[in-house]
């Protein structure tokens, strides 16, 4: 079966599925607080694209407050982050963000065809392979204050599918 990702994305996904487990505590944090904020950067230029290009404010503004969280789960990671190493600055993880590797060629192809329905599909494919990442994670991970970060992005990434979902169920109906 033919992967809609190209070979380098495959690869990307490979390297972070073999180094995440590896990582310490506080590598880990440190990763996931870097792939928020890029996430948060990714998901602000595509409401922005849809609302100049695509003149879709409902999608638009779905996709700031998907970006607005991602930025406020980067800042929980860094509080959690603080607390546990105390002033130690943030570590630089050389690996790149999981979902901004899974969005970012498809979103281009998707807007550039301007096919926004196969974007919203795709986006929520994300998230469910986000939340499935994290739950693996959680699952074997050692530390159990990483365990329940795990879980809780998690969950937050199964919130964000059900947003997607139910945008992508609206624009559906207006077709």
């Amino acid at each position: 079966m033919e992967s809609k990702y190209s070979k380098r994305v495959i690869e990307k996904l490979n390297q972070i599925a073999e180094a995440l487990p590896n990582l310490t505590p506080k590598e880990v944090i440190s990763y996931w607080i870097t792939a928020e904020l890029e996430e948060a950067e990714m998901l602000y230029k595509l409401s922005e694209s849809f609302r100049d290009i695509a003149k879709n404010d409902e999608i638009a503004n779905v996709l700031l407050k998907l970006a607005r969280e991602s930025a406020e789960h980067a800042e929980s990671l860094l509080d959690v982050y603080k607390k546990a190493f105390q002033s130690e600055e943030v570590l630089q993880v050389s690996l790149p963000s999981l979902e901004v590797v899974l969005q970012e060629e498809l979103l281009t192809k998707f807007l550039k065809d301007g096919n926004y329905m196969g974007l919203l599909r795709a986006l929520r494919e994300v998230e469910i392979i986000a939340h499935r990442t994290y739950l693996y994670l959680s699952e074997y991970v050692e530390d159990e204050k990483l365990r329940d970060i795990f879980k809780w992005l998690a969950e937050e990434e199964l919130r964000h599918y059900e947003l997607i979902n139910n945008l992508y169920r609206t624009q559906l109906s207006l077709k």
